[in-house]
């Protein structure tokens, strides 16, 4: 999702020729936040309309973006997850909801120095996802940019922030670059995920959702090192 050419110079001066290699060499968002740590407002700001643009374009097509995080964001001039609430339950389905509460982690993330929900153990990253309150942005953050993020990271799908609410927020009035209302095609599958009854989580829920995912992700890690192994071990794949 390239970055209009104003995020150049909006870095930091130690960091502006550090912008131009991540051109060069392909780089990503984490990079840079692994060097800055946090950004200013307006450096947020620039990177956020090109997001939301990207996604807009995408959305339109009616692709779903898999997996909005900095490391997947490209900065074209210059153990934390970003899965919606909804995707941890049976019948979760990515969708534009989905993708718009990632774009929020993203953006929180971008702003504070780290991630709005963090565990040192899958476990307790999943428990903080379903059960803790999203945190306010730390600072001194214009209201229509805090306003922005909080509504981005709503964890119920039905009341969080819709693209024609986006496309017409306030904050994207700070330097006068309006974006364009959509009209997206039809997400049936996701419309019939929100008109079935999601009765409140019990503690108990949370732990057997957590112990399951956690089984699936160590046994995802084992497979996964049982194929690298098999590929390092066999010397006799022919060309």
């Amino acid at each position: 999702m390239p970055l209009r050419a104003g995020v150049q110079a909006r870095l930091p001066k130690p960091h502006r020729h550090h912008a131009l290699d991540v051109h060069c060499v392909g780089g990503d968002l984490r990079t840079l936040l692994e060097d800055i740590s946090k950004f200013a407002e307006d450096l947020v700001y620039d990177f956020a309309h090109a997001l939301v643009c990207g996604l807009r374009y995408l959305h339109l097509k009616g692709i779903i973006h898999g997996e909005v995080k900095p490391p997947n964001i490209l900065s074209v001039e210059n153990g934390q997850s970003k899965m919606a609430p909804e995707l941890f339950d049976d019948g979760g389905v990515h969708s534009y909801a989905s993708n718009l509460w990632a774009l929020g982690c993203v953006l929180y993330e971008c702003y504070a120095g780290r991630p709005p929900f963090i565990g040192t153990k899958l476990t307790e990253l999943v428990k903080s996802i379903l059960t803790d309150p999203t945190p306010s942005l730390p600072g001194n953050p214009s209201p229509s940019f805090a306003n922005l993020v909080s509504r981005l990271l709503i964890k119920d799908p039905k009341d969080r922030i819709q693209w024609s609410k986006i496309c017409t927020h306030a904050f994207w009035s700070i330097h006068q670059q309006p974006i364009s209302p959509v009209v997206l095609p039809p997400q049936p599958t996701f419309d019939n995920m929100i008109q079935q009854p999601c009765p409140p989580r019990t503690p108990e829920d949370v732990n057997l959702l957590v112990l399951r995912l956690s089984r699936i992700a160590k046994s995802s890690l084992q497979r996964e090192n049982e194929y690298h192994k098999i590929v390092e071990n066999d010397t006799d794949v022919d060309v």
